[in-house]
């Protein structure tokens, strides 16, 4: 039949590897083509599916091979184990008998994810031609996106990082945010985070943040609240310039919800470094979250203006701002508790600023709203009760610092936890905060992902 693969199988006694061989024709690939999710087949077998209506082995639907990209890096690695073993190179399987090959699969079943190696992709990542870096960006992302923490670290290498770097500030658009995507799944990971700033990631992502383009946009600011959530990294990307982006990203009325959530997610942990708050607040941090469209400061708005609030120039700052109206306002009207608490917390942080502090809360009549606080009980209600009680005795001597000659002493330790979809447990004047659940990290970029895609924390997020 014209092929070294189709009329016989190779009487060579080395085992082919699994991701040289068509999921369809379980023959080494000749030709092979990579779709959207992540798997590879030769060329022919994925037309006889097509013409057949057959959906692939592996692929949730048909329309997932509507694109195929030649998979220039894996056919290299192919030939190049071929030559190594002295086993014949594979011809391209001619659409007749791929047919056959569909025929005779079993009834669907899913693939496992592509496996990749550092060697291969870097043969792709590092070739000349844009199709060969583009498919092997999909087949990194394929192979990172799952729970394969293994996979993370293996693939988390000086070299690849390097060509990841490159790939960042391509002219190409889609290598751009196949870049930054990967960079987003492999910082998911916690030990790749120090690991991702070192290897000089930062500006490129950096750059990424201040594309027009939304996507590029939304994978740039994952990654970035991805690697804030390591302390030692914090300090870091403040110098290397991301907090002026995020903010302007998180003040952005028309941003993409999710992209402004992990913008301001990014900076919530960016502000607990003490060298980033000074550089916030020369930013005009504090006018700029306070006066947020939608009608002021929201949940994580005010979780960072509560990180600044612990400093006295942050303060300062905050108080000179119209902090204390802006933020009565918002407990006023707060439903949800964690707001209410990140709320009384920073106005307490404010207290501090004692004669200026009682003035303006006196103009902003924020002290029948500490009383409703202080007085309500939860209606005898079970569940959620450490966070009513921990509401109500912060409320309670935030109303006792309203009053001359009631000042809470000094040095007093102050314990309060925010918790959106998660928790953060902080000192009395903030301090490093540790999210978890919802907000811990950004959402996985899998390979046909888009901005519009649902993730953890679904929820709609004010700011």
């Amino acid at each position: 039949m014209g092929s070294h693969e189709r009329g016989r199988k190779p009487d060579r006694t080395e085992e082919i590897p699994r991701e040289f061989a068509c999921p369809i024709s379980g023959r080494l690939m000749a030709d092979p083509v990579i779709i959207l999710s992540g798997h590879s087949y030769e060329r022919s077998c994925l037309q006889a599916c097509k013409n057949l209506n057959v959906t692939p082995p592996g692929a949730a639907e048909l329309a997932a091979a509507n694109v195929v990209i030649p998979n220039l890096a894996l056919q290299a690695a192919i030939f190049s184990w071929c030559d190594a073993h002295d086993h014949p190179r594979p011809l391209p399987l001619d659409l007749p008998a791929a047919t056959l090959f569909v025929y005779d699969l079993p009834p669907a079943s899913p693939l496992p994810s592509p496996s990749a190696s550092p060697d291969g992709l870097l043969a792709g990542l590092t070739a000349a031609d844009t199709a060969a870096q583009e498919a092997a960006l999909l087949s990194l992302r394929a192979a990172t996106r799952g729970d394969a923490a293994a996979d993370r670290a293996a693939l988390c290498e000086e070299p690849v990082l390097a060509a990841l770097q490159r790939l960042l500030r391509s002219r190409h658009h889609g290598l751009r945010l196949n870049a930054a995507a990967v960079v987003v799944n492999l910082s998911l990971h916690p030990p790749n985070r120090v690991r991702l700033v070192r290897a000089g990631l930062v500006p490129a992502l950096v750059e990424a943040l201040k594309s027009p383009a939304a996507e590029a946009q939304d994978h740039a600011a994952a990654a970035l609240f991805s690697l804030a959530v390591e302390e030692q990294n914090r300090a870091a990307v403040g110098v290397l310039g991301a907090l002026p982006p995020l903010l302007q990203l998180v003040c952005r009325a028309d941003a993409e919800p999710r992209t402004r959530r992990d913008a301001a997610m990014a900076l919530v942990h960016l502000s607990t470094a003490a060298t980033n708050v000074s550089k916030l607040l020369k930013l005009g941090a504090v006018r700029a979250l306070l006066g947020l469209p939608g009608g002021g400061p929201g949940g994580l708005a005010v979780m960072v203006l509560r990180n600044l609030a612990a400093v006295r120039e942050g303060r300062e700052a905050m108080v000179e701002a119209g902090a204390v109206q802006a933020l009565t306002q918002a407990l006023r009207g707060a439903a949800e508790e964690d707001l209410k608490e990140s709320c009384v917390g920073t106005l307490y942080a404010l207290s501090k600023a004692r004669t200026r502090f009682r003035g303006m809360a006196a103009a902003a009549g924020l002290e029948p709203v500490l009383a409703a606080l202080d007085s309500d009980d939860g209606g005898g209600g079970g569940g959620g009760g450490g966070k009513k009680e921990r509401l109500r005795a912060m409320a309670r001597r935030t109303l006792r610092a309203c009053h001359a000659g009631e000042e809470d002493e000094e040095g007093g330790s102050v314990s309060w936890s925010v918790s959106w979809s998660g928790s953060w447990d902080s000192g009395e004047h903030g301090g490093a905060a540790e999210l978890v659940g919802n907000f811990s990290a950004p959402v996985l970029r899998a390979p046909a992902g888009s901005v519009k895609a649902k993730g953890a924390g679904a929820h709609t997020t004010r700011f």
